[in-house]
């Protein structure tokens, strides 16, 4: 079998302990995803790798709040799917009303390489991500 440079690298980062979330970048530190919270709802975030296949990272993340993800090294230039199921309460329980996600790209961003998504409340119960650059 004869693999392309892209393959042989793609593959030998899925060889790496951990798969490709465990490779490090050049300088050593990796990049960071921001998640900003423009509405009155909390949502539950997960952060997945390119392939949706592992979940990195998840928690809540709060109305009119902010998180940053470091739960794994994630690397500039690599993509990352970030899924908002956003939550309201229904009757005493805490009720899925909206799911969306974005794929995000970290980028070299000084001081801190990394990517900011914001979510935001469209018409009526609908919601979406909108991609703010490097992360403040």
């Amino acid at each position: 079998m004869k693999l392309r440079p892209l393959s042989f690298i793609f593959l030998c980062l899925a060889l790496l302990p951990g798969g490709i979330a465990s490779a490090k970048p050049q300088g050593g530190s990796p990049a960071i995803i921001k998640t900003v919270n423009k509405t009155s709802y909390s949502a539950w975030i997960t952060v997945y790798d390119a392939g949706k296949t592992r979940h990195i990272d998840y928690g809540t993340l709060d109305a009119y709040g902010s998180r940053v993800w470091t739960g794994c090294c994630y690397i500039p230039q690599f993509p990352y799917h970030v899924r908002a199921e956003v939550k309201k309460n229904v009757d005493g329980r805490e009720r899925t009303i909206f799911d969306t996600s974005i794929q995000v790209t970290p980028r070299g961003c000084v001081p801190e390489d990394g990517i900011a998504v914001e979510l935001r409340k469209g018409s009526g119960e609908s919601f979406y991500w909108e991609d703010v650059g490097c992360p403040h």
